[in-house]
């Protein structure tokens, strides 16, 4: 993270596959979370920041996403398996944004306070029921709106891996993990962009494909 001079605004709080010791579960998850499992059914803070990761208070998650969005900082995690392909999960059908589509290993935010690489390490064993080596790549801006539903607009650290345990997937968050070779996911994104999420695609533009599967090997 970059150097920050003291944030001017106070931090008020508004309401608001892998390692050799386990294999993935590659399969689509049997079992399907209802509605009411969902995770946007639950709000909590994210950390609002500027364009230098300087931290500028805290704000619902939900205030962040809605409309053009509000800057904050997030992460993503990509593992890798031995083979050198990038493990991706498709989003669970009952996420706010972009439900369906395949994003990546595992995202998320930090809690107020909480160390992003920590934040990444928890959130994948909420997600994907594993523990994870993780190393972290470094840091990209996107921006994407989805009319009449919201919009993602992230300070995004990412982390790429190796799982160190199996994968159990929260069928909540998840409806499928598979493991995508690197051509083939270079083909599938450029023949169907739409059917992944925007932060996959613009991640991919700022580290190159056989550089996200090298640092995590």
């Amino acid at each position: 993270m970059r150097d920050c001079q003291a944030a001017t605004c106070s931090h008020d709080r508004l309401p608001g596959a892998v390692g050799r010791t386990g294999a993935p579960d590659t399969r689509a998850v049997a079992q399907r979370a209802t509605a009411a499992e969902a995770a946007w059914q639950y709000d909590e803070p994210v950390v609002a920041v500027d364009e230098n990761d300087c931290e500028l208070g805290y704000v619902s998650r939900t205030i962040a996403h809605n409309s053009a969005g509000l800057l904050h900082r997030a992460f993503m995690t990509l593992l890798v398996d031995d083979e050198g392909r990038l493990l991706l999960a498709r989003r669970s059908a009952f996420k706010r944004l972009w439900a369906l589509a395949w994003a990546d290993s595992c995202a998320g935010h930090p809690h107020p306070g909480e160390d992003v690489a920590e934040a990444a390490r928890r959130r994948i064993g909420e997600e994907l029921g594993c523990s994870a080596d993780l190393v972290s790549v470094g840091t990209f801006f996107y921006h994407a709106e989805l009319p009449g539903l919201g919009s993602e607009k992230e300070l995004c650290h990412v982390f790429v891996g190796r799982a160190t345990s199996s994968l159990r997937p929260d069928p909540a968050e998840v409806d499928e993990v598979r493991a995508f070779r690197l051509a083939e996911l270079d083909f599938a994104i450029r023949e169907q962009p739409d059917a992944y999420a925007p932060w996959l695609i613009e991640c991919l533009r700022a580290f190159p494909l056989c550089a996200l599967s090298a640092a995590g090997r």
